[in-house]
């Protein structure tokens, strides 16, 4: 065989393609162990996240639970709050009937008073048709 400058320079050509793949293969290696790096850290930051997600949904869990006890004691307090409206109203309607009784009190009073102070005097029919009305009644 022959060798003239094509073939020289074909392998050399061939020999640098050869030097630089190899080069290349053996250099990955350096890639690999930074691949398996960040796989290491990839899976430590989905463990992170699954725990992190489990606390939310317990923090979630908690939150609704608190959000029904508010609930119920704003129930409870509109609750109460009728109630004492009620009881006002029915408190001021005690007042105004109470206020009436002392008002009939004291005119029956007045009344009686003035009937000390000046008796009615009935004589014969009208004494007898007194009376009568009374004892109807």
């Amino acid at each position: 065989m022959k060798l003239d400058i094509k073939s020289i320079a074909i392998l050399v050509l061939l020999g640098a393609c050869i030097l630089f793949f190899g080069m290349w293969f053996f250099k990955g290696s350096d890639t690999k162990e930074r691949i398996k790096e960040l796989e290491k850290q990839v899976s430590s930051i989905q463990t992170k996240r699954d725990s992190l997600e489990l606390s939310n949904k317990n923090l979630a869990i908690e939150f609704d639970k608190k959000q029904k006890d508010i609930e119920d004691r704003d129930n409870k307090i509109k609750s109460i709050e009728s109630d004492i409206l009620k009881v006002k109203q029915e408190l001021n309607y005690a007042n105004i009937r109470v206020r009436e009784g002392q008002k009939e009190l004291a005119e029956t009073k007045k009344k009686i008073e003035d009937l000390r102070k000046n008796p009615i005097k009935r004589e014969d029919d009208d004494l007898i048709n007194s009376l009568k009305e009374k004892l109807n009644k």
